[in-house]
């Protein structure tokens, strides 16, 4: 078992000045968190895919909202619109937005949210969801949670 120190958890311990305290995610291998790290159990990233319809042989279906390549900023720039709309609807809602970026498959985004208490939390994640759903519904797209 590894441990990844998470550097941004270093108080000095009021007992001892002199001393500091780091908390650390614990990894199985570099990269690949262990299953029963409390840490990451309570990280939420929702990952979504943003997706348009259009009418192909009198049926609707849904495709990719963009094709860009793998993170692209032009991704981003395309559904701006839709990501801001989405990020001061969670702020109003006291949700702490730490990062919002673009995806690897085509049409994904990435949401993390800041960490709060556990009941916190996890109720952030159901608002984040519905209210990414919601969003993209009046800009006449899908947001899915599902993976491809």
């Amino acid at each position: 078992m590894l441990s990844c120190i998470d550097r941004l958890t270093l108080p000095t311990t009021p007992w001892s000045k002199q001393e500091e305290m780091v908390l650390g995610d614990m990894h199985l291998k570099p990269g690949e968190a262990w299953e029963y790290c409390p840490r990451e159990a309570l990280r939420f990233e929702s990952e979504f895919y943003l997706l348009k319809s259009a009418l192909r042989e009198g049926k609707e279906e849904w495709f990719s909202f963009d094709t860009t390549p793998y993170c692209s900023a032009s991704a981003f720039d395309a559904a701006s619109p839709v990501l801001h709309e989405v990020v001061a609807a969670l702020q109003s809602l006291n949700i702490a937005v730490e990062q919002l970026h673009a995806e690897a498959g085509k049409g994904q985004f990435e949401l993390a949210l800041g960490y709060t208490l556990c009941s916190n939390a996890a109720d952030n994640l159901i608002f984040t969801r519905e209210v990414v759903r919601s969003v993209a519904r009046k800009h006449g797209l899908l947001a899915t949670f599902m993976p491809k």
